[in-house]
């Protein structure tokens, strides 16, 4: 990530598991500290796409701060929890994009854990769908 990154300041943070068996796209992540709703927006052209997200850090599970992600308002991570077997998880849903600006919600309050959960984002891949 660049030294420029708007989200790494007090709020939030981003880091890096150097670990083996993972490809290197898993094995960054970022997070707010306070585990607040944040909205990242894209702006790919209008039209049909596959949104991936994977959620997670593989260096350890969080059982106890479950992971929320909705994707332009279709919820793909819903206080899903992962552990130290399954420290990473991916979802991914098909938008419509009409207004050329796709919004993805991470984190918020965990009706689970009755608390604001800090969701790490490993990823997000943006596909076409013919």
């Amino acid at each position: 990530m660049p030294d420029s990154w708007p989200f790494a300041s007090s709020i939030g943070y981003e880091g890096y598991d150097d670990l083996g068996g993972y490809n290197e796209v898993p094995k960054s992540y970022l997070c707010d500290d306070y585990g607040r709703d944040n909205l990242f927006e894209f702006a790919p052209e209008n039209g049909r796409y596959d949104v991936t997200i994977g959620v997670g850090r593989p260096q350890r599970g969080y059982p106890g701060d479950p992971h929320n992600a909705t994707i332009e308002g279709i919820v793909a991570v819903d206080d899903d929890q992962t552990t130290d077997s399954e420290p990473t998880l991916e979802r991914t849903v098909t938008v419509d994009l009409l207004d050329g600006s796709l919004s993805i919600e991470v984190g918020g309050y965990s009706e689970l854990a009755g608390n604001w959960a800090c969701t790490f984002v490993a990823y997000v891949d943006i596909v076409p769908v013919p």
